[in-house]
């Protein structure tokens, strides 16, 4: 072989590696503006989430602020109703005592001139419920359960079902 084949030979072995490094730069290139494509892709999809999750937040946020208004409201309107409630009481004759955690409510009433006097009605607030239930219906209730524990839950929404209408 002569100095020229040989030449041609490497010039051509030259080109080819050449041509081969270009197309992997070429594909390098496209595998990098791709990822870099996707990077950017994924950062807006982040911030459209972290959007939706600040509103989501914001809104959670209102409405516990409106359930706090609304409780607020309702402890306060829960104060005015005992109030006027008290007012009531007081209004027809009622007294209020407490005697050892259980509130009763007692009412005694005589007709003027007619010597009619209405029976008295101890009431005992349940301590479980915010119904009434009277001094008798309280004592059948305990007694019961001291004997049997699952009638006196019978027992107990009749008494409910009587007195917490």
């Amino acid at each position: 072989m002569n100095m020229q084949d040989k030449n041609s030979k490497l010039a051509k072995e030259n080109n080819d590696l050449k041509m081969i490094i270009s197309q992997k730069m070429q594909m390098q290139e496209e595998i990098m503006k791709k990822s870099i494509k996707a990077e950017y892709n994924q950062i807006l999809s982040y911030k459209q989430m972290l959007k939706t999750l600040d509103e989501s937040i914001t809104s959670i946020e209102n409405a516990l602020n409106q359930c706090k208004t609304i409780r607020q409201t309702i402890l306060n309107n829960k104060r005015l109703l005992s109030d006027s409630t008290n007012i009531i009481r007081q209004a027809n004759g009622e007294s209020k005592t407490d005697i050892s955690g259980c509130t009763v409510y007692h009412k005694e009433n005589s007709m003027d001139g007619n010597n009619v006097v209405e029976n008295r009605k101890v009431l005992k607030r349940n301590k479980t419920r915010n119904d009434f239930i009277s001094e008798s219906d309280l004592k059948t209730m305990n007694e019961t359960n001291a004997h049997n524990p699952t009638k006196s839950k019978d027992i107990e929404k009749e008494l409910f079902n009587k007195w917490g209408k």
